[in-house]
């Protein structure tokens, strides 16, 4: 009976995707008409931006999560949403590294902004030849406070090593990972040293990528590749849970003088941790300009895949973009409606 069950469950599931009726009501735009008014932000341009109450839980779910400003207590459940998170993503990186004829088997891999080390010790147990795992811990602080102190590194330092260390004892392969604490701008890797170069969910929060674009280059052995899939600033949830404002893109449409009014007047309480990530957490990355970066670094693009939504391409205005590119001039249609970017390249040479 079960399995008859289980199989008119994954028929409908099937029929579900299937259907474009469903399709369109998942991508349905947040009906902003409907949501109460909660007051007025008129920017420095001139523009007048209505703010709308429930907005910021619409485009970011857990935002009060990641403003709480309490850490996480390690339990076995968070070590086993690691895990889990990690293998879901090495599998896509597997697909990738196929694609390419990259024997992972044979390679030398870096990761970039290992946090947890899920990503890497997967990556060592898919089969790798080595793994570099690095994190800069001065931008986990720097990030979410102004309040940066040698204490408050070594703290976040622990905190890591702590979930690492319960993290390991559940792959075989974790001899094969090695973490380094380096900031990617100014990276300690060795010249020619790595096969694959990949990350996830860290593009974006680099400070200076066209120098971080090139010290990957640097590292990498020739024909080697990188892999990378990122948030970008400009997308709709580009604000990530501190940045998220009460009008759509409104992260991207406001000026950093503009931002900390805002935050002054509407989130005083949040000031801190806001102001500090949108200055120093969020680069403001195009994709015209990953592309220049990629090419002054010698590599050869192979993919650039932005994951649009539909969601947001009904959702966005010619008002909203032209007010983005009144600050960023390269930004287009596609940084905004894409959540999520994959970048494949490899190193000339």
């Amino acid at each position: 009976m079960k399995g008859i069950l289980d199989s008119l469950v994954r028929k409908g599931i099937d029929k579900a995707r299937q259907s474009k009726y469903l399709q369109s009501v998942f991508e349905k735009p947040i009906a902003l008409d409907e949501l109460p008014l909660k007051g007025v932000f008129v920017d420095s341009f001139g523009n007048e931006h209505h703010l709308l109450e429930g907005l910021r839980t619409y485009v970011k779910p857990k935002w009060r999560q990641g403003i709480s400003g309490v850490r996480k207590e390690i339990t076995p459940e968070m070590i086993n949403t690691f895990k889990l998170n990690g293998e879901i993503a090495v599998n896509r990186l597997l697909t990738t590294l196929d694609a390419e004829n990259i024997d992972l088997s044979a390679s030398k891999v870096m990761e970039v902004g290992c946090h947890s080390g899920g990503c890497s010790f997967s990556i060592a147990e898919a089969g790798a030849k080595s793994v570099t795992a690095t994190e800069f811990t001065g931008f986990k602080v720097s990030a979410h406070t102004t309040g940066v102190t040698e204490d408050r590194l070594a703290d976040v330092d622990d905190y890591l090593a702590t979930i690492r260390q319960q993290l390991a004892a559940r792959f075989s392969s974790r001899e094969k990972v090695e973490f380094v604490n380096d900031d990617i701008c100014n990276s300690v890797v060795p010249d020619a040293s790595h096969d694959v170069i990949c990350s996830w969910d860290v593009l974006e929060h680099i400070h200076d990528p066209a120098k971080a674009i090139a010290e990957m280059s640097r590292i990498l052995k020739p024909g080697g590749l990188i892999v990378h899939e990122y948030n970008s600033f400009f997308s709709l949830n580009g604000g990530h849970s501190k940045c998220t404002l009460d009008f759509v893109w409104g992260h991207a449409r406001l000026s950093v003088e503009d931002f900390e009014r805002y935050i002054d007047e509407f989130r005083p309480e949040e000031k801190d941790m806001a102001m500090s990530f949108f200055t120093n957490g969020l680069n403001r990355m195009t994709r015209a300009q990953l592309i220049q970066h990629l090419k002054a670094a010698d590599f050869e693009i192979l993919s650039i895949i932005p994951y649009s939504r539909e969601q947001h391409a009904r959702m966005v205005s010619g008002e909203v973009l032209a007010q983005v590119r009144n600050l960023y001039p390269d930004a287009q249609l596609a940084d905004l409606v894409a959540p999520r970017t994959l970048v494949i390249a490899k190193k000339v040479g």
